[in-house]
């Protein structure tokens, strides 16, 4: 099997979006990676990150690969941005709000907040994407979004099956009371 079939399979898996490092450990170097750019069977999107032309973006989902991808290995969406990708409630959508327990030190791009995460959180992943669990990112998102939002945020999870009736009436308490993500 060729270097881009091996990187196509592992593309498949991160919607198209691979890194620079990922390469490297399929034995991939930078002449075949400049090779592949300039033949546009791969798209630089950002510093070390690539998305792969041949399979079809999704939209908000590729977005947030992408981005994540650019924090690096373990993040995970955090906070207002999990509310906005699971359309809970209107967000600020040119902030995305990424966690990560590992030490960051590269330049990002603008509109990416990097938050610490604990080291031993164990994010879900929707649709691919490693995320904040529904009730975590409500609770992180008390102080920075609205209080009706976070409510209505509570009242679409729990339509969508995300809370109980009990689960929902202990996060509007603990929202009411300004109790954060503790």
């Amino acid at each position: 099997m060729g270097h881009f079939q091996q990187l196509y399979e592992e593309a498949l898996g991160s919607h198209g979006v691979v890194t620079y490092r990922t390469m490297q450990k399929l034995g991939i170097r930078s002449p075949e990676i400049a090779r592949w750019s300039h033949m546009g069977r791969m798209d630089k999107v950002g510093r070390g990150v690539y998305r792969l032309t041949s399979i079809p973006s999704q939209g908000a989902v590729t977005d947030m690969a992408m981005i994540l991808a650019e924090v690096g290995d373990n993040a995970y969406l955090y906070g207002e941005s999990v509310l906005g990708f699971l359309e809970l409630c209107p967000v600020r959508s040119y902030v995305a709000f990424v966690a990560t327990p590992s030490r960051i030190r590269k330049h990002l791009p603008d509109g990416i907040m990097i938050v610490r995460g604990a080291a031993d959180y164990k994010p879900v992943y929707l649709n691919g994407i490693p995320c904040q669990r529904a009730d975590d990112a409500i609770l992180a998102a008390v102080g920075t979004v609205e209080t009706d939002r976070l409510i209505e945020a509570v009242d679409v999870a729990q339509d969508k099956g995300y809370f109980t009736d009990n689960e929902s009436a202990t996060l509007k308490e603990r929202i009411f009371h300004g109790n954060s993500a503790s």
